[in-house]
């Protein structure tokens, strides 16, 4: 079996594994190491911590197999962005690209990361979507909004076409460079980010064709957040323009459809339903399984199901159809 967990300490050798084999463009999952360490202490310490309204926590969480305990990729939840630094992106008006910065944004979600030995069985949109179980069972750590960057069109060498196009020109770095530099300042941007509207017919061919593009490899993840009511807005990314969505937490579709019920019987389950079934809590813990539904607010679980998910009878789940 499958779950996605909250982060421990002992995956952190595994995710700094990740960032190093990770492509360009990632920038929520940096590759330098001790940047990346210290966001994950900081999760470590948010998921402990009570909170009464969001202020920029970082969630991180990780996919294991129970069987063979190997991590498989990892994902994480902002409560809020742009706390302390805005965000820059452009928004789109037909043949301009405006420069615009965020302030006290909406929660994001990101760092989405799968090792291409696990990209199977459905394994992308279980991670995708397993960590919106955790907004749905602690919604106040939230913003009421959400949004997620998806990574635009990169070449295998690691190049951005717009970023070619346009940002090198201001910045006078090449995209690798502007990513190393955005990591060690994270208001790089905002220094050198033009204040006017740039047209997009002065652009080339090929930076003109991928803004507001996703990755190929990416694509999945797009059509994923959508199925689950994310809405393409008319922003971008300033450095690969890949495309920015966003929703209401209380719009989102695992969220308005997952019920809470209690552990009424730990038996093998002859027959029930497919479902997405989660812990209550911030130790979260979530699985793919077939549970039987007793009644409105009872359910019986199989035992693999309970040992991956620490509950016991009595204990209360939330799970979603699948």
């Amino acid at each position: 079996m499958y779950i996605v967990r909250a982060l421990e300490k002992g995956d952190f050798d595994k995710l700094l594994h990740f960032t190093d084999r990770s492509s360009y463009g990632l920038l929520s999952l940096p590759k330098d190491h001790e940047k990346l360490i210290e966001k994950l202490n900081q999760s470590l310490s948010d998921f402990r911590k009570e909170v009464m309204e969001p202020k920029s926590e970082i969630y991180f969480f990780v996919l294991e197999n129970t069987k063979t305990k190997e991590i498989g990729g990892c994902c994480a939840i902002y409560s809020k962005t742009a706390v302390k630094i805005p965000y820059y992106f452009f928004l789109v008006d037909q043949d301009l690209l405006h420069p615009f910065s965020l302030v006290d944004g909406p929660a994001e979600l990101c760092a989405l990361y799968l090792a291409p030995e696990f990209r199977s069985q459905g394994l992308g949109t279980f991670l995708s979507i397993s960590r919106l179980m955790f907004i749905a069972n602690f919604p106040s750590r939230f913003e009421k909004q959400i949004m997620a960057r998806i990574r635009g069109v990169i070449t295998k060498e690691g190049n951005s076409p717009l970023w070619n196009a346009l940002g090198q020109h201001f910045f006078h770095l090449s995209f690798k460079e502007a990513e190393i530099a955005l990591e060690a300042n994270p208001d790089f941007v905002g220094e050198h980010l033009p204040i006017h509207p740039i047209y997009t017919c002065f652009l080339d061919d090929e930076a003109r064709s991928v803004i507001g593009k996703p990755h190929p490899n990416s694509e999945g993840s797009l059509k994923i957040l959508e199925k689950q009511g994310f809405k393409l807005t008319d922003w971008i990314d300033t450095f690969d323009g890949g495309p920015v969505l966003e929703t209401s937490v209380q719009e989102i579709e695992l969220v308005k459809k997952s019920t809470l019920a209690t552990v009424q019987e730990i038996k093998q389950v002859e027959d029930g339903i497919e479902a997405m079934v989660g812990n209550r809590d911030t130790a979260f813990r979530v699985c793919q399984d077939t549970i039987r539904i007793i009644d409105k607010t009872h359910v019986q679980i199989s035992p693999e199901t309970a040992d991956a998910l620490q509950v016991t009878v009595g204990g209360t789940i939330r799970y979603a159809k699948l």
